[in-house]
């Protein structure tokens, strides 16, 4: 799932919420890079890329876009309060 944003007709932003594939694929790697890079394209324009919310969980992703030179900016932390 992805989003891509225009500010006066021209693209700004490339906004990935999530990119998986099912696991038991054998090319599962290829295909995710392949989403990858029709999600940030085109590479030669001057966008905003970044992803919101992705799971640490969803490690291949993070790997490709790590070594795609994509950096950690936030991380968000899931805390309870048990009320008795």
């Amino acid at each position: 799932m992805y989003r891509r944003i225009f500010e006066n007709g021209k693209q700004t932003t490339a906004l990935l919420f999530q990119c998986e594939a099912r696991p038991e694929r054998a090319d599962r790697e290829a295909i995710v890079r392949s989403a990858l890079a029709h999600v940030f394209s085109p590479w030669d324009k001057e966008l905003y890329r970044l992803t919101v919310n992705l799971p640490a969980s969803n490690e291949m992703t993070i790997r490709i876009l790590q070594r795609a030179g994509f950096d950690v900016m936030a991380k968000q932390v899931f805390m309870t309060r048990s009320l008795v």
